[in-house]
């Protein structure tokens, strides 16, 4: 929760745990897709920019209050985004931080910024100025 400084006092999220809900997560929204792909045979382009809409749809609201700052690994492991004051995302910033991600992805320094910085904060999360945290 917050203190009264409005510094939180919930410790950020472990790596290990922070991966664990990544990976429930992609198969949460992995397998369906590719079940539904495999079997409709859609065009490539149709498939990349289905996926990033339906991923993006997923996420955003997932981590905005319309989804409780948790995605469906983040509630298997307890975690939950917030803003770095204990606030929740706003739907603009949890779209912020989706943008983030996607870029982060494409770098493996992006990658490695969670696993350097000292709050476990990657781009996404100084973008969106949010912060993963156990719960």
């Amino acid at each position: 929760m917050i203190a009264a400084a409005g510094a939180l006092k919930t410790p950020p999220a472990s790596i290990a745990s922070r991966y664990r809900a990544w990976l429930a997560d992609g198969t949460v929204f992995l397998v369906p897709f590719a079940i539904i792909v495999f079997n409709t045979d859609p065009d490539p382009l149709v498939t990349v920019l289905g996926s990033q809409l339906l991923a993006l749809l997923y996420f955003v609201i997932l981590w905005s209050p319309l989804g409780g700052g948790k995605t469906v690994g983040m509630r298997i492991y307890h975690l939950r985004v917030v803003r770095t004051d204990g606030r929740p995302l706003s739907l603009p910033r949890a779209f912020l931080r989706y943008v983030g991600l996607f870029l982060m992805q494409l770098s493996l320094i992006g990658v490695l910024s969670v696993v350097l910085d000292d709050q476990r904060r990657g781009w996404h999360d100084n973008l969106a100025d949010s912060l993963v945290i156990a719960e």
